[in-house]
């Protein structure tokens, strides 16, 4: 309960902004050509599952591959709950970069297909 807390504070806050899967879908149909797609768990559980056309930049190696990350498009985050793609949005933002968004929910609540 404490944790569902903060997350709406920060969003309320604008600490991040987040999107649905409903909306993230239409993203990957419509406009993938615009945005940038990380997925920032670990590379055995990207491999396990992922969304496809996202990219596998781990957290722990987010900072050392800034440079590999197009500053210009709107970068959208995923990871298992949300918590690691939050992290790596506040990693992103105190870099310079300025339209970052996370799945909400991460991965778990992703209700489409993914790749296996």
């Amino acid at each position: 309960m404490v944790v569902a807390a903060n997350v709406l504070q920060n969003k309320l806050d604008g600490l991040f902004d987040g999107v649905s899967a409903t909306e993230l879908q239409n993203i990957l149909q419509d406009k993938a050509d615009e945005c940038v797609f990380l997925d920032v768990r670990n590379p055995q559980e990207y491999e396990e599952e992922r969304i496809a056309g996202f990219d596998l930049i781990p957290l722990e190696n987010l900072k050392k591959r800034l440079d590999e990350i197009l500053p210009d498009r709107r970068i959208i985050l995923v990871s298992q709950t949300g918590s690691r793609a939050y992290q790596a949005a506040l990693i992103l933002k105190a870099h310079g970069f300025k339209n970052v968004a996370i799945l909400e929910g991460g991965l778990r609540m992703w209700p489409y297909a993914v790749t296996r």
